[in-house]
């Protein structure tokens, strides 16, 4: 095993707020500094001058690392360091991760204080390329040497920078801005169909991550824009401090769904019941699970709704990571949420007495709840046309069109029929 720094600065931005460390028996704990004031690492762990131990920050720091083990693997081969040890990890990768957030071993505290940052062009046959490597080898790391990024979840995916139309490989402390996947490869056209949910809950008035589609050379995939960025200029890129709700809840990310121990709507919504803005972030939290259960997302689990923090604020993260399991059939194919939503997860079976039951759950009065749902099942049956009609010029679309569309409108007019 390589030797790794077993005490790692932590920074938000260009801050250092405190030490992340591995004890001599393999745990992990940290401690703010005694004059750091301000964002939270986490809001599991709120600034004092208490130290944390294991069981809150373990974890915070693998929510930050890929979820697939395969992908862990690869990048811990790199630097032989064992897979399952975060801070071994985020020595090497831990410049650039979701959110503000930074790791710096002593030796690179110069680099921290005094940034090295090189955005190196790359062409559409190089991205081309990378995506083509990920899709075919699963043991293949998400990172190429010199970069310092970090992504949890469990696709394939890649990160890099866009300034005006051009594409960056981010080296040294260079900020991300965008995310590219080329989808779930048994799944067909899985890409294009995230690329469509996300459009769609944009254009039904919801916050969500900016998606696009784009061929490089003949590899088709899926463009995030990163919510957790913000493009200040050309090269200049200000990050935001962000966090999941398993992060949040001191959630292990093996345990991300709800049936297996992980964030469930009672437990976010008592977390958010405690933060500020309480009553906003509550009705966005239940537009985006109403949304995910109206469009059929199986997958928002704890890992994909987030919050943003800043100072003592804290604001529902836009909606991420959505894509539909209507345009599928197979026994493996998931036709529930995630989560329950009062008592029932499965499509198409959502009750009026289910909804009433979970806003009574998340304090919200019934007139409330049943207008915010009603309305949202109205919008997507308003807007998922025209959403499709927009990427119709892409491989897959019709296809896309023809086993979603009339399944999303089926949910839809479903739930209106029982809400009114």
């Amino acid at each position: 095993m390589k030797d790794y720094s077993k005490s790692l600065e932590v920074y938000i931005n260009e801050c250092p707020i405190g030490i992340a460390r591995q004890d001599n028996n393999g745990r992990f704990e940290f401690s703010y500094y005694d004059n750091y004031d301000s964002t939270p690492l986490s809001l599991s762990m709120p600034v004092s001058n208490e130290t944390y131990k294991n069981k809150v920050v373990f974890p915070y720091l693998m929510g930050l690392l890929p979820d697939n083990l395969s992908q862990r693997q690869a990048l811990a081969a790199r630097h032989d360091v064992s897979a399952n040890n975060p801070i071994a990890l985020l020595n090497f990768i831990g410049l650039d991760c979701p959110g503000a957030v930074r790791f710096v071993s002593s030796a690179k505290t110069e680099m921290a204080q005094h940034p090295s940052i090189s955005y190196v062009a790359l062409s559409a046959d190089e991205i081309e390329e990378e995506l083509i490597r990920i899709k075919e080898d699963e043991q293949a790391s998400w990172q190429l040497p010199k970069e310092h990024w970090s992504l949890g979840g469990t696709q394939s995916k890649i990160a890099l920078a866009c300034f005006d139309g051009h594409w960056y490989r981010c080296e040294g402390d260079a900020a991300t801005t965008h995310i590219i996947k080329p989808g779930i490869e048994r799944l067909r056209h899985e890409a294009l169909n995230e690329c469509i949910c996300q459009n769609v809950a944009i254009a039904c008035g919801l916050p969500a991550a900016k998606a696009s589609f784009a061929l490089f050379g003949d590899t088709p995939a899926l463009i995030s824009e990163r919510f957790d960025r913000r493009i200040e200029g050309v090269k200049q890129v200000a990050r935001i401090h962000q966090e999941d709700f398993c992060q949040a809840l001191s959630v292990d990310p093996e345990n991300k769904y709800a049936n297996e121990g992980g964030p469930n709507t009672a437990s976010i919504l008592s977390l958010l019941d405690k933060c500020s803005n309480s009553l906003e972030n509550k009705i966005a939290f239940t537009l985006q699970l109403f949304f995910h259960y109206l469009i059929g997302s199986p997958d928002a689990h704890g890992k994909n709704y987030g919050i943003l923090l800043d100072g003592q604020e804290v604001k529902i993260a836009p909606l991420y990571d959505c894509a539909s399991a209507l345009a599928y059939d197979g026994d493996d194919i998931d036709y529930k949420t995630a989560m329950s939503i009062g008592g029932e997860r499965r499509f198409f079976h959502l009750k009026r007495h289910n909804v009433l039951r979970y806003a009574e759950q998340a304090q919200l009065s019934d007139e409330l709840c049943l207008e915010l749902i009603k309305g949202l099942a109205e919008n997507i049956l308003n807007e998922t046309d025209g959403v499709f009609a927009k990427f119709n010029t892409f491989e897959g679309a019709n296809d896309l069109a023809v086993r979603m569309k009339p399944k999303i409108a089926l949910n839809c007019k479903n739930l209106i029929r029982e809400l009114s």
